[in-house]
């Protein structure tokens, strides 16, 4: 038998206000400066791929203020196997052309970003020369160069319009001197020279990582930033004046900004006991506070302004006390055996690493009596790293006094495949009373 087709919505009226899903275009009705925002957050390779999904978008992309060049091309996939390196150094040039021949007179680069971690060659190094060149030239804010054995330009250091740079990964040496507009700078992986004093007035964040310098240098850098806010020093390096070896900077003798200092950030710096206890509370408006890798300390702080607190020393004999009264925040990594003093009555939050030691050499009275430390904390993550079996016995609990009595919110993780998480959990209770959340290695606990 013969069906009959039936030519289905013939004849009616198309809804009134009903939208056109097909022709409505929101994204291409958006003001350029708002385009342009949500382009910033992606590759410039990207952009250029998206140019075909509109019109409009066909040669917006040559006039965005945000670039983005990653030799990494992560999300795009090839049909073939190619060489990465020699296709970024092709698509730079390319967008460079583009942009000279396309881009309006009156635009400007707000932010360049150039990511590679192949090493360059002299053909390829003058590729990226072209870039940075035409983006001083356009007054580019942002200059984030992450570019292996790259040697920037002197005039880098000295643009007028830079406000923001970061230089990882070169070949050269960093001979600062002034810059009047940059308000954050970051070296990683440099050797820094400072000769003479410099002068940055509107420097507010430094960040000199895994840069080879000396006192004189980093001195000359730090006294010519009046209003510095942010200072973090991660693991830089000094030549040692008799044996000619790379060693940890030694920061003891110099003369920080104690006036605008809020940030401080020390990892793996070499500095005298009593010099870093009168740095630290020298610092009127210090909040935030890292130290990390010190060896073997014996210091006692007191800041009436530090909020935010990282404490991860390294090495046996530690002793810390800190006197902190607006404390709200704590980040510890120790043993439990190390004697540590925690004075914040007003502690919140507290990020907690904890291990016997190994060899036996803590117990379960010093893990009692650390935490008693802390008895003003809401909540808290408590990692714990225990060599042997964790015994709580019964009579103990009976009659000692909970040390986390105001605690409210508990996630806990335990290393150690000889103790249960039931077992865990009913100590953890002990230990704070009044506890109303309380997470296990990723499992969610009721109190009782």
């Amino acid at each position: 038998m013969a069906t009959k087709r039936v030519k289905r919505n013939c004849g009616e009226k198309k809804v009134q206000n009903e939208p056109d899903i097909m022709a409505e275009d929101r994204i291409s009705q958006l003001p350029d400066s708002l385009i342009h925002y949500i382009f910033s957050f992606l590759p410039t390779i990207h952009l250029v791929r998206m140019s075909r999904v509109s019109r409009r978008w066909r040669r917006m992309w040559v006039s965005t203020p945000f670039l983005y060049f990653d030799c990494q091309f992560n999300d795009v996939t090839f049909t073939k196997q190619v060489n990465r390196l020699s296709m970024f150094l092709k698509f730079l040039g390319n967008c460079l052309r583009c942009r000279k021949l396309y881009m309006q007179p009156d635009t400007f680069i707000t932010s360049l970003k150039l990511h590679t971690y192949y090493k360059l060659g002299r053909y390829a190094a003058q590729r990226v020369d072209n870039w940075v060149r035409f983006a001083i030239q356009s007054k580019v804010k942002e200059l984030d160069l992450q570019v292996r054995g790259y040697c920037t330009p002197p005039f880098v250091y000295t643009a007028s319009s830079l406000m923001q740079l970061k230089v990882h990964m070169g070949s050269e040496v960093a001979s600062l001197s002034t810059s009047s507009s940059l308000t954050h700078l970051e070296l990683r992986g440099l050797k820094l020279e400072v000769r003479f004093l410099s002068k940055f007035p509107s420097l507010k964040v430094l960040s000199l990582i895994s840069v080879e310098s000396n006192y004189e240098s980093f001195q000359n850098l730090i006294s010519g930033c009046p209003i510095i806010q942010d200072l973090h020093l991660l693991d830089p390096k000094e030549i040692h004046p008799m044996h000619g070896y790379l060693c940890r900077l030694d920061i003891s003798n110099i003369d920080f900004p104690a006036k605008t200092l809020k940030t401080l950030s020390l990892f793996s710096v070499t500095c005298a006991d009593q010099r870093l206890e009168c740095l630290i509370s020298g610092l009127p408006l210090l909040e935030r506070l890292t130290l990390i890798c010190f060896y073997g300390v014996n210091i006692s702080i007191l800041s009436h302004s530090l909020k935010y607190l990282s404490f991860d020393p390294f090495g046996d004999n530690t002793k810390a006390k800190f006197v902190t009264p607006n404390l709200v925040y704590l980040y510890l990594r120790c043993r439990v055996s190390w004697i540590i003093s925690i004075e914040a009555p007003n502690l919140f939050q507290g990020d907690l690493s904890l291990s016997d030691g190994g060899y036996k050499s803590a117990s379960y009275f010093d893990l009692v009596h650390f935490l008693a430390n802390l008895n003003g904390l809401k909540k808290m993550k408590l990692s714990i790293v225990w060599d042997e079996d964790m015994i709580f016995p019964e009579d103990i609990r009976n009659t000692s006094s909970p040390p986390l009595p105001n605690l409210k919110h508990l996630e806990a993780s335990l290393y150690d495949k000889h103790k249960k998480n039931s077992e865990l959990h009913e100590f953890l209770v002990w230990c704070a009373p009044s506890v109303e959340t309380v997470k296990i290695n990723g499992e969610s606990y009721c109190k009782y």
